[in-house]
């Protein structure tokens, strides 16, 4: 079986590990996307034909090597759960999500399978100081002295979680979340909590932008409503990490 024209345009797209979701969304034509799956397959099927080994044109071999190279080491992982608190998950209260209460059992589950398989466990909570202008815009909420700011009991923080306090949307803002992540060698941020259409997506944008690789899974994020979180999910899909950070080898 010959393998694929080297000069064909879709080669390097066939190489580059793109999601089939991301080929829809960047291709102007579904038809392109095809095209280069079935690029893909192509160079499977020359890779593992049966008949005698040939050697693929030197300008297709550099690229198949330059692929290979480019591919990042997956790092180590860490579970962040964001805002998982008092105030935002207690009936009656101003900033209530009601969707995020139907996640704390799974998210219970995860954080449990987190410690039992050594990974860290990094609660990310709202707390403001008095006087913080952020109180200026929302209402009263996860300030020092009451227990707003605190995880709800099903998620209580243990002996060896890591707990960052943040004021704003996203986990890193004015924080030492990216930091303590680099001391531990961590590469790949799965994040969960609430709400996904603010701190869940602010977070994990921001970790895109210092390079992490970010899985948000499907039953351990809640937005305010289900069409803001579907329209911060789609948009976190056509994402990736950038520049390329890797964790230490």
């Amino acid at each position: 079986m010959p393998p694929p024209d080297d000069d064909d345009p879709t080669v390097d797209l066939a190489l580059s590990q793109t999601p089939r979701r991301l080929l829809d969304a960047v291709l102007p034509a579904r038809s392109l996307a095809d095209e280069v799956n079935a690029t893909r397959e192509a160079l499977a099927e020359y890779a593992l034909a049966t008949t005698t080994p040939a050697s693929p044109p030197v300008d297709l071999r550099a690229r198949l090597a330059n692929a290979i190279a480019a591919r990042p080491v997956v790092a180590r992982r860490a579970l962040v759960v964001v805002d998982m608190i008092q105030d935002y998950l207690t009936p009656g209260r101003p900033l209530f999500v009601p969707r995020a209460r139907e996640i704390i059992g799974a998210l219970a589950d995860r954080v449990g399978k987190a410690r039992r398989d050594g990974e860290p466990v990094v609660f990310v909570h709202d707390f403001h100081e008095e006087g913080d202008t952020d109180l200026e815009h929302w209402p009263l909420h996860a300030t020092a002295g009451t227990t707003g700011w605190q995880m709800v009991d099903e998620l209580a923080p243990v002996d060896g979680d890591l707990l960052v306090p943040h004021r704003t949307y996203s986990g890193f803002f004015e924080t030492d979340l990216h930091e303590q992540l680099s001391r531990l060698s961590v590469g790949t941020l799965e994040i969960t909590g609430c709400a996904t259409e603010l701190q869940v997506f602010t977070t994990a944008a921001d970790a895109l932008m210092r390079g992490y690789r970010v899985e948000v899974p499907e039953g351990l994020h809640a937005g305010t409503t289900e069409e803001l979180e579907r329209a911060a999910m789609k948009t976190l899909s056509v994402m990736r990490p950038v520049p390329p950070k890797l964790a230490a080898r």
